[in-house]
């Protein structure tokens, strides 16, 4: 009786043991493909230049910004520095040009992707300039932006922002932008 039990006893067993053997090829196979593959990481750093259109209350207008960005490898977020022209288009209670000097910092979904959907904010310093001849009201001010966007095919960016100033006023802005560098590159292993 008990050489009854015992026989499929040992064919499962022995089914067991030659799957799991199977199991341990795949994961030695799979190991060593990722060894061999070259890893990617993003370059660590690129520019960009944005064109937008923007308003608010007092004036609707263009803009222009440059940015210098530093990636980190293998974290999603980058930092930087950007430089930012407003020009008024249509004066409404304003007539203010606007440049500025910021900080800035993103948070990336899937940096490095084609598809990289990313939120950020800037921090920093402008100064105003009246371009009304009877108004001589130029000033400094500290400015605050809060970020969204989007980036396609690794060069191609959408974005809006809403920043505010020091001195009450607040500013949307919808920008395209091209960005160079801060692509993939592949990094060969060391032996």
């Amino acid at each position: 009786m008990k050489r009854i039990f015992l026989l499929p006893l040992l064919l499962v067993l022995f089914s067991m043991v030659a799957k799991g053997q199977q199991v341990q090829n795949a994961i030695d196979t799979l190991s060593i493909d990722k060894i061999k593959s070259p890893k990617k990481t993003i370059q660590p750093y690129e520019g960009e230049i944005r064109f937008g259109l923007g308003g608010s209350g007092y004036c609707f207008g263009t803009s222009i910004s440059l940015e210098l960005r530093r990636n980190f490898d293998g974290k999603p977020y980058d930092m930087g520095i950007q430089l930012k022209y407003n020009e008024p288009i249509i004066p409404i209670w304003s007539d203010y040009t606007e440049t500025s000097l910021a900080v800035t910092g993103d948070l990336n979904a899937w940096q490095g992707k084609n598809f990289n959907p990313f939120v950020g904010s800037a921090i920093g310093v402008g100064y105003c300039k009246s371009n009304n001849k009877y108004d001589d009201d130029n000033f400094f001010l500290m400015t605050f932006t809060a970020r969204a966007g989007l980036e396609l095919f690794k060069g191609l960016r959408l974005m809006a922002d809403i920043g505010v100033t020091s001195k009450g006023g607040a500013v949307l802005n919808i920008y395209t932008g091209l960005v160079f560098g801060g692509r993939n590159k592949k990094i060969k292993n060391k032996k």
